[in-house]
């Protein structure tokens, strides 16, 4: 993970993220009123999320010693799913 919370400019950043992909999933999850029956009715949603870093270098978790990043080649994204069939979310 990117997020530091020991600083202040990231602090609430992992909420943030935490908060927008429950939004998305209620968005896509809320009733079916359209349909006669919601079994027969297949739903889809997906979101993205830009979360490159505003700043750099950064710690880049996963190794025993730390290391640093100067940049980032490609813009990073967290990705939402969701699929509904009617009777199974998934």
């Amino acid at each position: 993970m990117i997020w530091n919370t020991t600083n202040p400019r990231l602090a609430g950043a992992g909420l943030k993220c935490v908060m927008r992909v429950l939004a998305m999933l209620l968005l896509f999850s809320g009733p079916v009123w359209a349909a006669e029956d919601a079994t027969e009715r297949f739903q889809a949603g997906a979101y993205a999320q830009d979360i490159t870093p505003d700043w750099f270098p950064i710690v880049v978790n996963g190794g025993f010693q730390p290391r640093y990043a100067e940049r980032a080649l490609d813009p990073l994204h967290a990705r939402c799913l969701v699929l509904d069939d009617g009777q199974h979310t998934l």
